[in-house]
């Protein structure tokens, strides 16, 4: 079935810890062998947890290839432990997706972790992308790292570089 997406455009694997299964279960393997093989990124949801922030490590160290993005990364004042993650595994970035994310958070995450590093995420249909647009343009950054966060940084990851 992962085939069948694949060929039909599909550009990466999105996991949920919520199911039940930790990012690290055997039931993940095939799907984080697929990607690491392919190079493609693995989208994770994280909430600033120590022991996702261990899962990631052993994930980004297993699979080498692939690339961990972490959904949500910044929450509940934890920038600085993501930013040491992301800066730890050159397979480790992060994603601006929040609800309510606090002023400053775009420059003080780009700060932690590099604005290589750093991803635009929407969370649609979830969230106003209005919002999670516009933390970005006003955005106390430069107009080449904006670029960066919201298009050039995801098309290195995705190989689709111009």
């Amino acid at each position: 079935q992962a085939e069948r997406y694949l060929d039909a455009g599909f550009a990466g694997v999105k996991l949920h810890d919520t199911t039940g299964f930790r990012y690290t279960d055997p039931a993940y393997a095939p799907a984080l062998a697929m990607a690491d093989e392919r190079r493609m990124p693995v989208l994770l949801h994280t909430w600033a947890r120590a022991e996702q922030f261990e899962e990631v490590r052993r994930l980004a160290t297993a699979y080498p290839r692939a690339n961990f993005i972490l959904a949500h990364s910044g929450v509940a004042g934890s920038i600085d432990a993501y930013g040491r993650l992301a800066r730890e595994h050159a397979n480790v970035h992060l994603d601006l997706c929040m609800s309510l994310t606090p002023c400053g958070h775009v420059e003080r995450l780009v700060e932690a972790a590099g604005v290589d590093k750093v991803l635009w995420g929407s969370d649609a249909l979830f969230l106003n992308m209005a919002h999670q647009l516009g933390k970005v343009l006003a955005a106390r950054i430069g107009d080449d790292d904006k670029r960066r966060l919201l298009s050039a940084n995801a098309r290195r990851i995705l190989g689709r570089e111009t």
